[in-house]
């Protein structure tokens, strides 16, 4: 396994764990985009690293929203 599919691997553990903290109520919205904005990252190196059109476009939406999301929390 190289780098890049770790990346993606611990990407996917911290988008699952962020969707049960949020369901759970155990995090609130701010806390949640923060932890899409992290999975984000790691995704969007991970699509370079085996160059995918479409979900680095799809990563860059992600991490814009999850910007968003902080910042209208703050």
């Amino acid at each position: 396994m190289n780098i890049y599919e770790l990346l993606s691997l611990f990407a996917s553990i911290i988008c699952f764990i962020a969707n049960y903290l949020l369901h759970s109520a155990k995090i609130n919205t701010k806390q949640y985009a923060m932890l899409t904005l992290c999975t984000s990252v790691l995704f969007l190196i991970s699509a370079f690293g085996f160059f995918n059109k479409g979900a680095i476009i799809s990563e860059v939406m992600w991490l814009g929203l999850s910007i968003y999301g902080i910042v209208k929390k703050s």
